[in-house]
């Protein structure tokens, strides 16, 4: 990880690197977060503002929360998890045969 940015890491949320730190080092932490999906929170005045992941991880993200917002989605879920835990389950040759 190249540059002269000051760097922390905060459990959970990917390296920190401040607003400053972003504007000496922008093509280094873009490629990091593209290429290596690192994750970055940019913070102002010392405060987390934004955080940078690259478009696959953003997409997995926006794809997961469209599946948890469809309650009739969920819903399957839980049943499936539901019956998994109680061995209501078949092979592939039960059910393609």
């Amino acid at each position: 990880m190249a540059g002269s940015a000051t760097r922390h890491r905060v459990e959970g949320i990917g390296r920190v690197v401040p607003l400053s730190g972003l504007k000496k080092d922008i093509l280094n932490i873009v490629t990091e977060v593209s290429e290596f999906d690192e994750k970055v929170t940019i913070t102002k005045d010392g405060e987390p503002a934004v955080v940078m992941v690259n478009a696959e991880y953003y997409e997995g993200l926006i794809e997961t929360l469209e599946i948890l917002s469809d309650k009739k989605s969920v819903s399957g879920i839980r049943q499936s998890l539901k019956d998994i835990r109680e061995g209501k389950v078949q092979t592939l040759d039960e059910v393609f045969g």
